[in-house]
């Protein structure tokens, strides 16, 4: 009978009607509705889990991508500087052939202004890689925050449903309780014992589904927040990469300009 009865939707009428009037087979049904409950449930979690994991990967990873993109762009063009001090100097110098004086200060003039730009635009860049970063790091918080309310807004609605079917059999339970204790009988006896332990089971079995659910939320949870807690902490090593690479070629550069000898500039 309970095959039967499963092979269709159970709606509340329908639980009301079996379990009155065949409370056995009406106890396993809503047991057994509570389980698909929980098994859909639980199917709808994971889904959630798994798109948000790989929404906030992929988002950590284009914005990482990006950062140590941006910074070797910029590293570069900071080498450049050096570069473009030399070639300044070397435009300048047939114009004052002969003066030594003028020509050292020309020199010192231009590695002045080139080592204050390189060492500005080192800091720019930095300081353009962190607002990068801590965009993306508000992203990626963003999305497994929204995706644990999710899921906690999802589970009171399956709670909600399954506990209304369990009152719904409860209150058949006991009408059949009451129905059996009106006429005590050795038959009746037996029914009444049968609605009382059907009862216990009924309750014990919403207990242990919705056990189970939870603890299938909490451990949802607790991986979008191990994912997001990585890519943050992935997001932050980016930055410290991009910033020493930044950093290393705007040291570089101030040495290069530094050795901008007059010999040299010949």
């Amino acid at each position: 009978m309970v095959s039967d009865y499963l092979k269709q939707s159970i709606s509340l009428d329908d639980l009301r009607y079996i379990v009155e009037n065949h409370h056995q087979a009406g106890v396993a049904i809503a047991v057994t509705t509570f389980n698909h409950e929980v098994t859909a449930a639980i199917s709808n979690i994971t889904e959630i889990n798994a798109i948000s994991s790989a929404r906030i990967q992929a988002d950590g990873q284009i914005a990482s991508a990006k950062i140590a993109s941006d910074a070797e762009v910029a590293a570069i063009s900071i080498s450049a500087h050096a570069d473009i001090s030399l070639i300044d100097i070397q435009a300048r110098v047939a114009e004052i052939d002969g003066d030594d004086v003028a020509l050292n200060s020309m020199i010192m003039k231009v590695c002045g202004a080139a080592k204050s730009e390189i060492t500005s635009a080192a800091q720019r860049s930095v300081d353009e890689v962190q607002l990068h970063a801590q965009n993306a790091i508000e992203r990626i918080t963003e999305a497994g925050r929204q995706s644990i309310q999710k899921i906690q807004l999802f589970v009171p609605n399956i709670e909600e449903r399954m506990r209304k079917n369990e009152a719904f059999a409860q209150a058949r339970l006991s009408k059949v309780f009451d129905d059996a204790e009106s006429e005590p009988v050795p038959q009746n006896e037996a029914i009444t014992k049968a609605a009382v332990a059907e009862a216990q089971q009924l309750h014990d079995e919403l207990a242990s589904t919705l056990s189970q659910l939870n603890n299938h939320v909490q451990a949802a949870i607790k991986d979008i927040d191990v994912i997001t807690s990585a890519g943050i902490a992935a997001m932050k090593k980016t930055v410290e990469s991009a910033t020493a690479r930044i950093f290393d070629a705007r040291d570089r550069a101030i040495e290069k300009v530094k050795n901008l000898k007059l010999g040299r500039a010949r």
